[in-house]
């Protein structure tokens, strides 16, 4: 053979094996041992490491394939670190340590050699002490180790490295020289993901199979451990493995190993940033190329566009006129995968403002996590960013579906939370006791379990309303934003600063009477209201379901309606701005003279405003006509509409995660609040003592006179003049607005002025900062995680199904034309046509909503038979019985019929032709169309007649 200072040569201890028995051979002290073990006569197994030679021609196809054996020995352990690593050079300095003592302390004639033994994993944990034969001359060096093992990776690849670099100093010309599979712009060794991950799982497989024969040695008569053998069984399921025919498949050596391929041209690196190309370049597939090439594309800013795609072949070229660009790969016989055939790697454009290649998936791919973490962010900024990231001026429509694409791929995959609905409502009933937690499947289809409703009262909430809220509340429903449909109804209170404090809420499949009847239900039982609602006060907007509730439920209860939503109505019909502050002055009107003054300024302006706005009861929204002792003088529902804003997130996902979203949300409102109200001063809330100095501020327009007991009079020195009374002892003002609200107006303040009193004295508790520390002092309890969930032994829900949802009909955009306007467009509107069935000749309606299908379908269908079909099995074979019968007929000879009919057309023949279209019309009064001159006898059915 061919000797080259590149290789290596091992020499086989007798009696021993290759895993602890080949010594290296690297000076003239391993040739003297060799020689202490060969007689005369003799023979000794040399072993010879080939670090990718080149060997004659024949022999080039030797199998052999250093540098994937390097990148296979380098990468053996990297994911999983051993015990205990000994390298080349700490061995050998071990060796020689020992040696000498050995040979200064050890008895005389025995020489200790140490032999590393690998544990199953290839990694040295141990060396062993074997007594070898007396009288043997050992020299080691200094440089290398005793054993070298191709299962101990990181002795052997140190080894490897440093002959390699050897090789490199000498200018070797061998393969290793130059590297044919370089891909520049990369750290990594140039494998696919694939590849490592396949390695992965094989070390993970060896690991679990060395383990499983530790245990089979120690014990082999036991049972096998169930955890083993499904950790055995799991390694080989995830085990993915090429096609052996495939140009980067992968075999298995002696040891066990797996050995790639090796390949003869470049592959692409699909983790480089930019893609590069070259001539001969091989891919995976046709999908790894295309991709490469839409990277290529977004990356430079260019648009290429795929002329030629079919299964075997891919022709792309830039979308720039003129731009030479273009790229040719296809499968050949030199080659099992795609390979780059012809490639023009030259670019004579400019960058492209409309890239065809920004599609809606890859605007959803690239921003997908900026839209999870911010569902509300709004198209214009989303186009923006897309110009400044990609340089693509993309529509608005792209990016709508871009967004739609990620929320319903998201809300999608998470509609499995419904099944775990009934393990939620243990862990709240269980986090926080006390608390009211309902699920209600549909009672329609109670086989399926599909969910319904889910309602919600943490008994903190309910326990911190009833320490000293007000008895208001308001109800509100809103929609769900994502993929799942529903609505949300809440039941908000009001704490001492008039501010939004939640009480109950509930998912619904849509605002019904049903609905609203089973959430007021619960929600009555749980704020213990009684007496059918006397005293209390629920404002909510003009739902019709929950009205009628209302009116079941609660008789007695002060039922207010947003003003807001009465104005919103109203306006549509009045757009007038200035009519908007006349509406207010009538609603914020605390007493009826007031209220009638302000109407009839309305009614200046529109009598017609002023009737409609009568149509809504002005008890439900005027403060004139809200019954006393409520503490709450407001007219809208605006707690509910910052509640619903302040969970608008929340909204956009399933029920677990909302649920928990709101939940999160209202525990840390709670601690806030309870921080924030430790460093108010004072007695009264903050946003009540805003209200006490605007009512101070006004009163220097005031002028008061007092009788010296109870009786105040108050008038104003501007305006109209008007004069008030107002009672201290009583805590009333004749404006409506002292005993409405429980605070004292501009006239009340005059007065407690006049009299030398505190104006702190006469403000309802309810107010008071002490108060709303009461609310706050109950604090909703942690929840644990989902894994620490108690099971439910109710059936699992699945999620609903599409719902239609209540809304406002789509609008037709056109203009209504004015008399005599030319029509839009070249054809006129079909408007004005009485329309005919087809089916039963009727006005007013077409064939498809036509009540007579059944008794018509013969003659809906009866077209079918004037015209050349397809006909069924039945048909033929009467139409062949008929056609032997014709023929068994002629054969015998005319019948009489026959010849009358014959006789009578030769007469017809020789008459005048008046006569003939005289006679031929007296026979029919259909007018028969002839055939085409395509049609052939043979198309026309039976019973069809010809012209």
């Amino acid at each position: 053979m061919t000797v080259k200072e590149s290789m290596k040569y091992y020499f086989l201890l007798p009696g021993r094996d290759l895993v602890n028995g080949l010594l290296f051979l690297h000076d003239d002290g391993g040739c003297m041992k060799v020689s202490d073990y060969i007689t005369e006569g003799g023979v000794g197994e040399i072993y010879v490491e080939y670090n990718g030679e080149e060997e004659e021609q024949g022999e080039i196809d030797s199998g052999s394939d250093f540098e994937d054996e390097l990148d296979e020995l380098m990468n053996i352990g990297s994911e999983e670190e051993p015990d205990a690593v000994i390298t080349a050079e700490d061995c050998s300095a071990e060796v020689n340590d020992n040696v000498n003592a050995t040979e200064q302390t050890g008895t005389a004639g025995e020489i200790i050699e140490h032999i590393f033994v690998p544990d199953v994993g290839g990694a040295i944990t141990q060396v062993i002490n074997s007594p070898l034969k007396q009288n043997v001359r050992v020299d080691y060096p200094t440089q290398s180790s005793q054993v070298l093992n191709v299962s101990q990776p990181c002795q052997a690849a140190q080894d490897i490295s440093s002959s390699v670099a050897k090789v490199a100093e000498n200018g070797s010309d061998s393969e290793d020289s130059e590297d044919y599979e370089y891909v520049p712009h990369t750290d990594d060794s140039g494998e696919e993901s694939e590849v490592v991950e396949m390695r992965k799982h094989a070390r993970k497989f060896r690991k679990k199979m060395g383990d499983f024969k530790m245990w089979a040695d120690a014990d082999a008569t036991g049972a096998v451990p169930i955890d083993l053998v499904a950790n055995v069984e799991e390694v080989v399921e995830d085990m993915e493995f090429e096609s052996s025919d495939e140009d980067y498949s992968y075999d298995e050596d002696e040891d066990g190993n797996m050995v790639r391929r090796k390949s003869q041209f470049v592959r692409f690196n699909p983790d480089s940033d930019i893609p590069h190309f070259s001539l001969g370049m091989v891919f995976k597939s046709k999908k790894q190329l295309t991709r490469a090439m839409k990277r290529y594309g977004l990356a430079t800013k260019r648009s290429i566009s795929f002329l030629k795609s079919e299964e075997a072949r891919v022709r792309a070229k830039c979308d720039w006129p003129g731009c030479p660009w273009m790229l040719y790969a296809a499968k050949t016989s030199r080659c099992s995968r795609f390979q780059i055939i012809t490639f023009e790697d030259e670019h004579q454009c400019a960058q492209n403002r409309d890239n065809k290649l920004v599609t809606t998936k890859v605007i959803a791919k690239r921003y997908e996590h900026f839209i999870l973490a911010n569902p509300l962010w709004k198209i214009d900024s989303m186009k923006a960013i897309v110009m400044k990231d990609m340089f693509v001026d993309v529509s608005i429509s792209k990016c709508k579906a871009a967004k739609k694409l990620v929320l319903d791929q998201l809300m999608s995959g998470m509609k499995s939370e419904y099944n775990k609905v009934f393990d939620y409502q243990l862990e709240l009933l269980r986090s926080n006791p006390g608390s009211t937690v309902a699920v209600c499947l549909d009672p329609k289809e109670k086989e399926e379990n599909i969910f319904q409703q889910f309602y919600v009262c943490f008994n903190a909430m309910k326990q911190g309303f009833k320490a000293g809220c007000r008895k208001v509340i308001g109800l509100d429903g809103c929609f769900f934003k994502g993929a799942c449909q529903g609505e949300l109804l809440a039941a908000i209170g009001r704490d001492a600063n008039n501010q939004m404090y939640p009480v109950a809420w509930a998912v619904v499949e849509k605002e019904t009477n049903e609905s609203w009847a089973w959430f007021i239900g619960l929600l009555i039982k749980d704020l213990d209201i009684n007496d059918q609602g006397a005293g209390w006060v629920f404002i909510s907007d003009k739902q019709k379901g929950l009205i009628n509730s209302m009116r079941d439920y609660l008789p007695k209860v002060e039922h207010r309606m947003c003003a807001r939503h009465i104005y919103a109505n109203w306006r549509k019909k009045h757009k007038d701005h200035q009519l908007q502050k006349r509406f207010w002055a009538i609603a914020k009107s605390a007493n009826r003279e007031d209220f009638n003054y302000n109407k009839a300024k309305l009614a200046q302006l529109t009598p017609e405003g002023a009737k409609d706005i009568m149509k809504t009861d002005p008890k439900h929204w005027a403060r004139a006509f809200f019954p006393k002792g409520a503490n709450c003088e407001s007219g809208d529902n605006n707690p509910c509409e910052s509640f619903n804003n302040a969970i608008i997130e929340a909204r956009f996902h399933p029920i677990i995660s909302q649920q928990e979203k709101i939940r999160k949300k209202l525990m840390v409102r709670v601690q806030e609040q309870k921080t924030k109200s430790e460093k108010w001063n004072g007695i009264i809330c903050p946003n009540i003592f805003k209200k006490i100095k605007a009512n101070i501020k006004r009163t220097q327009f005031l002028e008061v006179l007092w009788n010296g007991k109870d009786g105040f009079e108050v008038k104003h020195l501007n305006s109209r003049g008007r004069r008030y009374t107002v009672n201290l002892e009583k805590w009333t003002c004749s404006c409506g607005s002292f005993q409405l609200a429980g605070l004292p107006c501009c006239h009340a303040i005059c007065a407690i002025y006049k009299s030398g009193r505190k104006v702190e004295d006469f403000i309802d508790k309810c107010y008071y900062i002490d108060t709303f520390k009461k609310k706050y002092e109950h604090c909703l309890q942690p929840v644990e995680g989902e894994e620490s969930w108690p099971m439910s032994q109710n059936p699992r829900p699945v999620a609903p199904g599409y719902i239609a949802m209540p809304g406002a009909r789509k609008k037709n955009n056109d203009r209504k034309r004015e008399e005599g306007e030319a029509p839009k467009g070249k054809k006129l509107s079909k408007h004005g046509i009485q329309i005919t069935c087809g089916s039963c000749g009727g006005q007013g309606h077409n064939k498809t909503s036509c009540k007579k299908k059944g008794d018509n379908a013969k003659k809906r269908k009866s077209y079918l038979g004037k015209r050349g079909r397809k006909v069924r099995e039945t048909e033929q074979a009467q139409t062949d019985a008929s056609t032997s019968k014709a023929a068994a007929a002629r054969a015998s000879g005319p019948t009489r019929s026959q010849v009358a009919a014959r006789s009578q057309s030769a007469a017809r023949s020789q008459a005048a032709p008046s006569q003939v279209a005289a006679s031929s019309q007296a026979t029919t009064s259909r007018f028969i169309p002839p055939r085409s001159s395509s049609t052939t006898n043979n198309d026309v059915p039976r019973g069809s007649t010809t012209a």
